[in-house]
């Protein structure tokens, strides 16, 4: 970036984006640049600390520095940048503390610093002096330690919170149980336990919900029904225990369903045969009992059915051969009799698993 851009007084927008750029920014840039309300540098090449100057840009709004290669810690003067609405950060390889100075911006409601290397805990307080609330706030793949900020949906308008692949505990915040305006809730690959806030089951708009990978517990309640848009829940490597609601069943968007690796136990619901658009069914390794339901048979966007390791009795069902679009059946590990039954060899299978039962 040539410093003679800083002779650009009146410049208001600067959108230097998806080019080849290299180098480092020059801090003299940002010296004279004061009218600035748009800095848009987002996929180059550009490495380097991010200049301490930055802060002069206090008539910022939105700051978009992602998919570069900058490095090192975020300057404490962007805690001068109280006009920021937006500010994406992510993919680059910055370091150090979230900038706590975040947390006072009135009209932040865009963080989006995934993949990159911060760490530390995040400000509890953030989302207070927000007016209009967040509405994405994305930090996956870092190495965040500690609770989730309790205040991110303070505003009802949080639409997007992922923090997957960090390294956070304690209890998903109450709060979150009350926020009808989340869509997708990406918590996977935590350390994070206790229950599961009931209203956060229900989340009338929530359409992607992957808890998989932390020390979650509980149960599924009934009022999942009322998350009518759900197409993704990942709940896969939790202790999760109970039966599974027959509720699932009216949730006619359901896409995925991943609860492998948990404590279930009792039969598997028949309502699940009401999922036409299913496309993977992930049971193993629970205690599921009693015999596989036949209604499973109507799930014809069914691509991967895996049922192992679990207590369950009966026959296969020859239903299962209504599942054209299937590739991987897994029954291994269960208390299976009877035969296989010959309609299966209709099916257009590349994983047949029905290894230790009673066939």
């Amino acid at each position: 970036m040539p410093s003679s851009l800083g002779n650009l007084h009146m410049l208001i927008d600067l959108d230097l984006s998806q080019n080849s750029l290299t180098g480092s920014i020059p801090g003299a840039i940002f010296s004279t640049l004061g009218s600035l309300q748009q800095l848009f540098l987002y996929k180059n090449q550009l490495e380097g600390p991010i200049p301490a100057e930055i802060g002069n840009l206090t008539r910022l709004r939105q700051l978009d520095i992602a998919t570069n290669k900058f490095s090192g810690e975020l300057p404490p003067t962007i805690s001068l940048l109280q006009q920021l609405t937006v500010f994406h950060a992510y993919d680059n390889l910055l370091s150090g503390p979230f900038p706590s100075g975040l947390s006072t911006f009135q009209f932040l409601r865009d963080v989006t610093i995934f993949s990159n290397n911060f760490t530390g805990t995040l400000p509890q307080d953030l989302g207070l002096a927000s007016e209009a609330g967040f509405e994405i706030f994305d930090i996956s793949h870092n190495g965040f330690t500690g609770p989730l900020p309790p205040h991110l949906c303070k505003g009802k308008a949080l639409l997007t919170l992922a923090a997957l692949n960090n390294d956070l505990v304690g209890e998903i915040p109450s709060d979150y149980g009350d926020c009808p305006s989340i869509q997708r809730l990406r918590l996977q690959n935590n350390r994070i336990s206790g229950d599961v806030p009931l209203g956060l089951w229900a989340a009338p708009a929530l359409f992607i919900l992957q808890l998989n990978g932390n020390e979650l517990k509980g149960t599924i309640p009934p009022n999942i029904a009322n998350a009518r848009n759900l197409s993704i829940l990942r709940l896969d490597n939790n202790q999760f225990y109970g039966s599974l609601p027959a509720e699932l069943g009216s949730i006619r968007n359901l896409t995925v369903l991943s609860v492998s690796h948990n404590n279930f136990s009792h039969a598997i619901p028949s309502q699940l045969g009401m999922l036409q658009s299913l496309s993977e069914l992930h049971l193993q390794y629970n205690a599921f009992s009693g015999d596989i339901p036949s209604s499973l048979g109507s799930c014809s966007d069914l691509g991967i059915l895996d049922l192992s390791n679990n207590l369950l009795s009966g026959s296969i069902p020859a239903s299962l051969a209504g599942l054209s679009a299937i590739n991987s059946l897994d029954l291994s590990h269960n208390q299976l009799t009877g035969g296989i039954p010959e309609v299966l060899s209709k099916l257009k299978l590349t994983n047949l698993n029905l290894s230790y039962n009673l066939l």
